[in-house]
């Protein structure tokens, strides 16, 4: 039987990127941000243009009493501010994330994007300085972790779209440092930014009730359960039928319109667009993964350890994610790329390298502007196959 051995990082070692590696990441560090600022000039920006606008106008109609999820409203609001489609941006987050946006619904929409797009930019760095830390890398390279984050595709497009995988990646690495203090309460207040979009780690939702019954973590399920109903209060201060609404829309306004790079689409694409009830098969598979891996790692269950697994397989087997959405897989890249980066191998190279051909041709497609997003179904599989290797190799590794 094969053992894997344990890395553990040498402080005081000087380790470097071989040189052509390095001028390698940081060519593409600088052209992918001078594509940013330029993406993002001042001008261009304040356009109503991604999916930034259907958080706004869904908490400015909720903070006038009104139906956050009807699309004669939204659409009526979007238009207000510039929105020139006839269709609206629809909101499918449950009610739990009006907390978040309403204090930006509060600002004028221009100003209100820029806001916005300045916390996901601090969110993004605290993320990235955490994950590097609970790997823990050497605190002087930090530095990579964040050239590695915003130079990830996936990274860019959330910042361009508005979208709210920045927090979600918080919500998961909150929740790691938090379960690592035995900080329960605050452990139970970082699950929720994980329910913003409950569909890409819906197979945390089934690890952790597992976990927190097996060994009897009732204050955090306390935690949790206030802060989801602390988070209802307040849309429900505005609008006493919202949840109500939420469910109204999602039943009768459903997304069966959206091909996603996921491989639930993938099936529907191939055996008929129709059938809406393919786009779930995958998750059944994960389900049945989790329960497998759950009985065999449950005696000695450690989150830093199967967290990066557990969102890995709800990404792969997901029934909705999008291009964007994958920021929150930095949760595998940056831990990834910190063993490598730990060890003289010639494999860590190679690790190095297919994350830089990865994230590359991610790029490529992504600047040939092809059609659709489904051409990006290949991403996760590569990034769980580089994750994997590394698994194999050198052990496990954190988080």
């Amino acid at each position: 039987m094969r053992t894997h051995r344990n890395i553990s990082v040498d402080k005081t070692a000087p380790q470097r990127l071989p040189r052509f590696v390095s001028w390698v990441a940081l060519g593409m560090a600088i052209l992918l941000l001078a594509w940013l600022a330029r993406q993002l000039s001042f001008t261009r920006y304040l356009i109503p243009r991604g999916d930034f606008i259907e958080y706004w106008s869904a908490g400015r109609l909720l903070l006038a009493g009104d139906n956050p999820y009807d699309p004669t409203r939204l659409l009526a609001v979007q238009q207000a501010v510039g929105r020139v489609s006839a269709r609206p941006l629809l909101m499918y987050n449950p009610p739990w994330i009006f907390p978040l946006i309403i204090p930006f619904a509060l600002l004028p929409y221009s100003i209100s994007r820029l806001v916005w797009l300045s916390f996901q930019v601090a969110v993004l760095f605290f993320c990235a300085s955490s994950l590097w830390r609970l790997c823990s890398g050497q605190q002087h390279r930090v530095w990579i972790s964040w050239m590695v984050l915003f130079t990830f595709l996936p990274t860019l497009t959330a910042l361009l779209l508005g979208q709210l995988g920045p927090f979600i990646l918080l919500g998961v690495v909150l929740f790691l440092n938090f379960e690592h203090q035995r900080n329960w309460i605050a452990a139970g207040l970082a699950i929720l930014l994980i329910a913003l979009k409950p569909q890409l780690c819906f197979l945390f939702w089934l690890a952790f009730l597992l976990w927190c019954f097996r060994y009897k973590k009732w204050t955090l399920l306390a935690a949790v359960s206030l802060s989801f109903l602390l988070a209802l209060t307040v849309p429900l201060l505005f609008n006493s039928k919202v949840i109500t609404q939420y469910l109204y829309a999602v039943v009768h306004f459903p997304p069966v319109e959206w091909v996603t790079p996921t491989f639930g689409a993938a099936l529907r694409v191939l055996l008929g667009a129709e059938k809406f009830w393919l786009q779930f098969i995958p998750a059944v598979g994960g389900v049945i993964w989790l329960l497998l891996h759950w009985h065999k790692c449950c005696a000695n269950w450690d989150w830093k350890r199967e967290m990066g697994k557990v969102v890995l397989i709800s990404f792969l087997t997901s029934p909705y994610a999008w291009l964007h959405d994958h920021v929150v897989l930095a949760l595998i890249v940056i831990p990834a790329l910190v063993i490598a980066l730990s060890s003289h191998s010639k494999l860590s190279w190679c690790v190095v390298l297919g994350y830089l051909l990865i994230n590359g041709l991610a790029w490529a497609l992504y600047v040939l502007y092809l059609p659709g997003e489904s051409w990006f179904i290949w991403l996760s599989p590569a990034l769980g196959f580089l994750y994997g290797g590394v698994l194999r190799f050198h052990g496990e590794l954190v988080p």
